[in-house]
């Protein structure tokens, strides 16, 4: 069943985040990781265990299943624009200390026990990249993250035994249908240059002319209709996504995939909370047996074949039978003598010897 897909917006001013809870799954599947006196990598501020938990707040592109009364069964994602505006209002609203368990609100981490240490958004361009213990999360840029400071011992004890394995934020917000469309027609550009262009580029004797090249994406569509787009080969380990009407790339949501390749094979992906083909197989498609309608059509269809042909032999039968008799009459009319020649020759010796 092809689900709606949204884009979460803050329409209003009352909008916005005003709590970071601790759960155990993570609504956008994205864990955190635990910095303690054991870990390998040290940071130069703490001396002794440094009781960090760092994770990703809102990860951007990512759809997430949700099951309203209201609305039913749907996605929603995060754009870069959305994640900064909720991230920029908590932090105005001074909200960014607000902790707590698994979406309770009677259950609220005391901001004695835990300090707001860090944020940052993604953006590879600057070199702002996922931490190393995240990086095989396909966080993509706008992807906001944050850190804490854990001081109370029975808070930092429930953190390393797993009871909790990311964040989960609780915002108020608004919903905007996006659209997607088919990138047959759509494709993506490269550049290239001359190796002689390069080196002129490079003395910044001229300015060298780029050549631009077209490259398509691959595309397919599932039997659920959405249009999924991958760039190279699809494999285990490719990332799959959808592209909207402003060529945002969303990642493709969790779960079994199933559309026909060009070979007229039918592939079955599944795709991972990160938007990355786990499983990929190709299942070889068996003709159709017929339906039963179609087999009395084609019972039908043979017996009016063999009535006509047995027809056909009837009148083939008689058409014989009628040579036959025809020849029999011939046969008994009496035969006319053939006549003989009785036309003269003349002889040209002969007539001059009378002469």
């Amino acid at each position: 069943m092809k689900l709606p897909i949204y884009k979460a917006i803050l329409a209003d001013d009352d909008e916005g985040m005003d709590f970071n809870s601790w759960v155990d799954h993570p609504a956008h599947s994205k864990a955190f990781e635990l910095f303690g006196k054991n870990d390998k990598k040290k940071h130069t501020f703490f001396d002794n265990e440094r009781r960090i938990v760092r994770g990703v707040a809102i990860a951007t592109d990512v759809p997430i299943y949700r099951n309203s009364p209201d609305m039913g069964e749907f996605y929603v994602y995060f754009d870069k624009e959305t994640t900064f505006r909720i991230a920029e209002k908590m932090m105005a609203n001074n909200f960014h200390h607000n902790v707590n368990k698994m979406h309770d609100g009677d259950d609220v981490v005391d901001k004695s026990k835990v300090t707001f240490l860090e944020s940052f958004f993604v953006d590879s361009a600057s070199g702002m990249n996922p931490p190393n213990g995240l990086k095989n999360q396909n966080i993509k840029d706008g992807s906001w993250i944050v850190s804490y400071y854990v001081k109370d011992d029975k808070t930092w004890e429930e953190l390393k035994s797993g009871k909790f394995n990311g964040f989960s934020i609780e915002v108020w917000m608004s919903l905007a249908k996006t659209n997607f469309k088919n990138q047959n027609k759509n494709k993506m550009s490269k550049t290239k240059q001359s190796f002689k262009d390069y080196i002129k580029a490079f003395f910044n004797e001229n300015e060298a002319e780029v050549t631009p090249i077209e490259t398509k994406l691959a595309e397919a569509v599932t039997t659920d209709g959405v249009t999924i787009s991958w760039d190279g080969q699809m494999a285990e380990g490719t990332e799959v996504f959808m592209i909207d009407e402003e060529d945002n790339k969303i990642l493709a949501p969790e779960g079994a995939h199933t559309y026909t390749n060009e070979d007229g094979k039918e592939v079955v992906i599944t795709i991972d909370a990160n938007g990355i083909v786990a499983t990929y197989e190709e299942i070889e498609v068996m003709a159709d047996e017929p339906k039963e309608e179609e087999e009395d059509e084609a019972v039908e269809a043979m017996e009016e074949l063999a009535k006509e042909n047995a027809e056909l032999k009837k009148q083939n039968e008689d058409f014989t039978k009628q040579i036959e008799t025809l020849k029999l009459e011939l046969d008994k009319e009496p035969k006319k003598p053939t006549p003989t020649n009785t036309k003269k020759t003349f002889n040209l010796t002969e007539y001059l010897k009378n002469k």
